[in-house]
């Protein structure tokens, strides 16, 4: 039988980060700055910057919770 050896690909992302914070930034916000660069229109970069903030406060609260975990 033959078993396929399972390559390891490291993120690109730190290991505090949430599968949650992982997609919206790689499905919302990278989509949004992408669409904002092509079009400069005040709505798009409303909405880039939107996703911008929330990521940021998602940011800041999974290291947290990353923090308190290693420190228990």
């Amino acid at each position: 039988m033959y078993d396929p050896i399972k390559q390891h690909h490291p993120s690109n992302f730190p290991v505090w980060f949430s599968d949650e914070l992982k997609a919206l930034v790689i499905e919302n916000k990278t989509t949004a700055h992408r669409i904002y660069k092509l079009s400069h229109l005040s709505p798009d970069y409303h909405t880039f910057n939107s996703l911008r903030r929330q990521c940021k406060t998602l940011t800041e609260e999974c290291y947290q919770m990353y923090i308190n975990e290693a420190e228990s």
